[in-house]
């Protein structure tokens, strides 16, 4: 309700827009980022407890092989207290990054997970079979980063990667939760054609 636009410049800045007669522009955070090609500063959600709670995460390129999920604290329109929430994510430091993150209830309203999609790094990472990557994935954690045991992969020691939602996605920038029903739609880049999926637990 504060009117306020939060937006990401790949670059390194997490922006605010303020309402106003004219709008001015402050910065929230500014990270320093791998930015070759398509990675960098890629996108934001907020915590549902946000009013009372103030989360702002982040999703970002740390390095050229490197990409990060953080959690910021908005105090009064600047970004405090960065705390890691899921590191280690595959990046090639080129394209097909994805970077989309979103947060939404496990469709039966029994509580709030974290959702991220990273495409195949440009050069088939991740694709078809391979469960150890979370390259091509769509990621699923709890807010605090930690993996939900009833994800559809979830082996626990075993060889596949605890925190894939979904795979097969060549590169998804952005995606959203359909309001009422929560369900998933990726947008998903492709070379002459873009794709559309919704995007169920499991799904290749």
């Amino acid at each position: 309700g504060s009117r306020r636009l939060f937006l990401t410049q790949k670059t390194g800045a997490v922006r605010i827009v303020l309402p106003g007669t004219t709008p001015t522009l402050t910065t929230f955070y500014t990270f320093a980022p791998y930015t070759s090609s398509e990675c960098g500063v890629l996108s934001v959600c907020f915590d549902p407890n946000y009013i009372t709670n103030k989360y702002v995460y982040i999703f970002y390129t740390a390095s050229a092989s490197e990409q990060r999920i953080v959690r910021l604290t908005d105090n009064n329109n600047v970004g405090t207290n960065l705390a890691n929430i899921v590191t280690g994510l595959p990046t090639a430091g080129a394209n097909h990054d994805g970077g989309a993150t979103g947060i939404s209830s496990d469709q039966n309203g029994q509580g709030w997970y974290l959702y991220w999609s990273i495409g195949d790094n440009g050069n088939g990472s991740g694709v078809d079979a391979n469960m150890t990557s979370l390259a091509s994935k769509c990621g699923r954690a709890r807010l605090d980063g930690s993996v939900p045991n009833d994800n559809p992969f979830f082996d626990g020691t075993g060889p596949n990667n605890d925190y894939i939602w979904a795979r097969g996605l060549r590169n998804p920038f952005s995606f959203s939760f359909q309001p009422g029903s929560e369900k998933l739609w990726i947008y998903n880049v492709g070379t002459s054609y873009e794709t559309v999926f919704q995007v169920n637990r499991g799904d290749h």
